[in-house]
């Protein structure tokens, strides 16, 4: 049984939520597409059994809309909706999240109000004009402390951490997901 699918589309619709969220569109959208990816990842069955037979929408969090980008993905390969909201973020965006602390949020104001697009820019503006983002509401010396220290590992590392620190940075996600409704029960894997 290959549940590989399941997961490619998981990892697609998480990104699709964080980009509706960076590019600021509906929050219910959002949770659907994260509630749906969610659900695929938790699925113990090829999700191209439950196409097959015709049950995308039987699968709880799963509606009419997803099950069809579910279906065009199994087809084609991709998921055109996907494909679109790539094309109207910069693609840097998403590197810049894999920074520690670093969520659609953030990604979209440093985006809008600063200009920084990618890893690099951030780079930059960190090193030499730092209070670009410090002066952001909500940001501050701290925030912009923690980017500084987040990049530097990153680069440090290769972007590759060791199981200690993978665990307690996924203690410290976990903690702060499960203070969210919209989380569900999320759990450490892998």
């Amino acid at each position: 049984m290959n549940i590989m699918k399941n997961h490619e589309l998981s990892d697609i619709f998480n990104r699709m939520g964080d980009l509706l969220e960076i590019l600021g569109e509906d929050s219910f959208r959002v949770i659907s597409y994260r509630k749906a990816a969610r659900v695929l990842d938790e699925l113990a069955a090829p999700i191209e059994d439950f196409a097959a037979a015709g049950r995308l929408t039987e699968i709880p969090g799963i509606g009419k809309s997803i099950a069809e980008k579910i279906q065009q993905y199994i087809a084609t390969g991709k998921v055109a909706r996907y494909e679109e909201l790539v094309a109207q973020a910069p693609p840097g965006l998403l590197d810049i999240m894999r920074l520690q602390g670093m969520g659609p949020k953030t990604a979209s104001r440093l985006w809008r109000e600063v200009g920084i697009e990618s890893i690099e820019q951030l780079r930059t503006v960190l090193d030499e004009q730092p209070e670009r983002i410090s002066s952001l509401k909500g940001m501050g010396e701290k925030k912009v402390r923690q980017m500084k220290e987040s990049l530097a590992f990153v680069e440090s590392t290769g972007g590759r951490i060791l199981l200690g620190q993978a665990d307690e940075l996924a203690s410290e996600l976990l903690a702060s997901l499960r203070k969210s409704p919209a989380a569900g029960r999320p759990t450490v894997a892998g």
